[in-house]
């Protein structure tokens, strides 16, 4: 019977322990899991990416002056990516103390590539290898909604171009 009330005592001050550092521990979780979530995409984008090397993408319209355009068409892609919890904590704290927070940069860039993905898969759909003019929008979603000045929970990226089929 003591024995049972001793394990009862460990266990209950365990608990009492664990319990003022359990949010740390979901954040550990949150941000792991966001991590390993962050890797697979990275690595589907670089898999895929490399099928659509050959699509030429341009910001101006002159440059490819000298081919000859049959057809064109506007297209654009909209990539929303939305920041995990545990880097949303990593950012505040970072944004308490100051200095550079590259959980903001990492998501944008992210979303940056697929939009090209999706621009280059539409040319290719279209039969073109070439995007001439263009474009891209980016805002931030949720922002300020419950979170400290300037911080946001999800990133748009808005491309759009011109498809010439030659």
């Amino acid at each position: 019977m003591a024995v049972l009330q001793s394990w009862r005592r460990i266990a209950k001050e365990m608990w009492e322990i664990l319990s003022q550092f359990l949010w740390l521990i979901f954040c550990f979780v949150f941000w792991l899991a966001g991590k390993i979530k962050e890797q697979k995409y990275l690595k589907s984008l670089r898999e895929e990416e490399p099928e659509y090397s050959d699509i030429q993408i341009l910001s101006t319209v002159d440059s490819a002056s000298s081919s000859e355009a049959k057809d064109c068409c506007l297209c654009s892609t909209q990539v929303v990516l939305a920041i995990d919890p545990g880097k949303q904590v990593i950012a505040w704290i970072l944004g308490m103390v100051g200095g550079k927070i590259d959980v903001y940069q990492k998501v944008l860039h992210m979303a940056r590539r697929k939009a090209k993905l999706n621009l280059r898969k539409q040319a290719r759909e279209n039969n073109s290898r070439l995007i001439m003019n263009y474009r891209m929008e980016t805002s931030n979603i949720f922002a300020n909604s419950g979170s400290s000045e300037g911080q946001s929970s999800a990133v748009e990226v808005f491309a759009y171009g011109t498809i010439v089929k030659s």
